[in-house]
């Protein structure tokens, strides 16, 4: 082989080991580039996983801290109640009912503004009230359940079911399916007492 010949052969190899490392280079860099990117994007999903929590969260802050419960005293029935948000809810609906004897009644409060837990009078009235239409007076506590539904300060509708649970609801929503709507403060307050 001439001199000139094995230039050639050392320059075609040299050439084709450039190329292939450079395509080798390529590989690495590509691979790199998609491992990257799977983790800026497993990173965007979990921060946008924890603001929308955080959202949710903030959402729901004042709502979490308004509930209202039924308590059967010795010789009467209660509506005890908490909005211990500092802000006060709209268009406060309680809805009474009972397994046996069967109902259903929606209570209207209106709006209720921010305070401990406590009792309230009217909404004690117009329970007992409808506990007597009802003869349900005596029935077991265990039987009479409540579930509400307001509006929060940011304008959302929620609903609060007597097991606790909280979730937003259309603002239209209103208790469907109730055989009667009062509003508290027009009740007439209860003169005999039992």
């Amino acid at each position: 082989m001439e001199p000139g010949a094995w230039a050639d052969w050392v320059n075609a190899v040299g050439t084709f080991l450039t190329f292939g490392g450079a395509v080798f280079a390529g590989v690495v860099a590509f691979r790199s580039y998609r491992t990257q990117r799977a983790a800026m994007d497993r990173q965007l999903t979990r921060y946008a996983e924890e603001e929308r929590r955080r959202h949710d969260e903030q959402r729901s802050n004042q709502a979490s801290r308004v509930a209202f419960w039924i308590y059967r005293g010795r010789y009467r029935w209660y509506v005890n109640g908490a909005n211990t948000s500092g802000l006060p809810v709209f268009r406060l609906v309680l809805r009474v009912y009972c397994d046996d004897p069967e109902f259903s009644v929606a209570v209207e409060r209106g709006t209720q503004g921010p305070d401990d837990s406590g009792r309230s009078r009217k909404l004690s009235n117009a329970l007992e009230t409808v506990l007597a239409e009802r003869g349900a007076l005596d029935v077991d506590p265990a039987g009479v359940h409540i579930d509400i539904a307001f509006t929060d300060a940011a304008g959302v509708r929620w609903l609060r079911t007597e097991d606790g649970r909280l979730r937003i609801v259309d603002d239209s929503f209103m208790f469907p399916d109730v055989e009667e709507r009062l509003v508290d403060r027009l009740v007439p307050v209860r003169t005999d007492e039992q």
